[in-house]
């Protein structure tokens, strides 16, 4: 009976990643019933070494498709949300923004300023209900979490009830709440001279213009700022 009872207990332990694995998908579907510009994708979980630094990603056309150049996005989300499925469902509404991006044609949501996190995603972000945040000129706006003081969207709420189904995970996240940072003014500023009714026109950084002496080589005139 004792081996028995061991070899029940250690298969318990070493089906519980399929077990993640098949509710997550579950969960993923269930998004993609309430919002219909999710496309399929292969759920996974972080890797030990990243989950100090992710709570999830969206890896676009990763897993190959029969016959087919193009393959299936993967989503990852770390294994430490497990038990807290709000803080999961957001993650997986954050991926979920890369993703309709993506499918958009949008770059997963990286802009033109370079940030990955450009304010394509962060609309989209909110059109699935999240709280989105600029966080730093490198990452954009990527700090994502519900509203204070509001309950999650009722459309989600088939979604929750998958991720509480979840077992156990490999730990808790503690998260605290964001307020986020400005958003940096444009680090150049367009310039104007009198030639040719003012169709003369460079683009300088701040530095440059706030020094001032940018003139003219036709008109002898100085280059001013082109104000709105």
């Amino acid at each position: 009976m004792a081996r028995l009872l061991t070899r029940q207990t250690k298969s318990s332990t070493v089906d519980r990643g399929s077990q993640v694995i098949m509710v997550l998908e579950r969960a993923w579907e269930s998004l993609r019933t309430a919002d219909s510009r999710i496309p399929r994708a292969v759920l996974t979980l972080v890797d030990a070494k990243s989950r100090q630094r992710t709570l999830g990603y969206f890896a676009h056309s990763r897993w190959k498709k029969p016959g087919r150049h193009d393959g299936a996005h993967e989503v990852a989300v770390n294994p430490d949300l497990i038990g807290q499925p709000t803080l999961l469902l957001a993650t997986l509404l954050h991926e979920s923004a890369h993703a309709i991006l993506h499918e958009a044609g949008q770059n997963g949501g990286m802009g033109s300023t370079g940030y990955y996190h450009s304010k394509k995603f962060r609309d989209v972000c909110i059109e699935l209900g999240l709280d989105c945040r600029f966080r730093n000129t490198r990452y954009g706006w990527t700090i994502t979490q519900w509203p204070e003081g509001c309950g999650l969207p009722e459309r989600w709420s088939p979604t929750l009830a998958i991720l509480e189904g979840l077992p156990s995970g490999t730990g808790i996240v503690s998260l605290r709440r964001h307020s986020g940072k400005p958003v940096p003014t444009p680090g150049r500023r367009k310039l104007v001279c009198g030639c040719d009714n003012a169709s003369r026109a460079l683009y300088a950084p701040n530095s440059v213009v706030n020094e001032g002496g940018i003139l003219c080589a036709f008109c002898n005139q100085p280059f001013l700022e082109d104000l709105p």
